[in-house]
């Protein structure tokens, strides 16, 4: 179970609702849909799932600001939560739907992390050896470098690949 040890869950949440209704209040909606986003790591993690509406909202205001990189990562979020809820099928079309709006965003930063979303759903359902090959075949095609995403991404799907014999 994932825990916020420096103030807590119940205050993180109280302070991230706070902060949006202050976001809205002012019409800052770009930090609102960062702030919207981060508020749903927890009710996630407490598999309350029904709280994903932050997720719906924070994605409509992407969609609206036109950011790609912020819409990716939504999405991916998403995705996430889609597999702790286990519809897999549904996390593996978000962490694709991820992969591509990222790919098409200025930066592509994020490309590594959107792409484990998709190999680690994968992982779960014993999908190997797809599961490490998928994300290498979808990202960093473009010669961008993401060596820390990279890293991490192979650390831990190669980890799960290692011990499939």
């Amino acid at each position: 179970m994932v825990r916020v040890r420096v103030l807590g869950e119940l205050a993180i949440e109280e302070l991230t609702r706070q902060l949006a209704d202050v976001l809205r209040a002012r019409a800052e909606l770009w930090y609102l849909q960062w702030t919207l986003l981060e508020s749903a790591f927890a009710p996630t993690a407490h598999g309350r799932f029904d709280e994903a509406w932050r997720l719906d909202e924070a994605l409509r205001i992407s969609e609206q600001l036109g950011d790609l990189l912020a819409r990716g990562l939504i999405v991916n979020a998403r995705g996430r939560l889609e597999r702790s809820r286990g519809n897999y099928a549904r996390a593996l079309e978000l962490g694709d739907e991820a992969v591509a709006v990222i790919g098409a965003a200025p930066s592509q930063i994020w490309l590594g992390w959107a792409a484990s979303t998709s190999s680690l759903a994968l992982a779960d359902l014993g999908a190997w050896p797809e599961a490490p090959r998928a994300p290498r075949a979808r990202c960093f095609h473009d010669g961008s470098d993401g060596r820390a995403h990279r890293a991490r991404r192979s650390g831990r799907v190669g980890m799960g690949a290692a011990t499939d014999g």
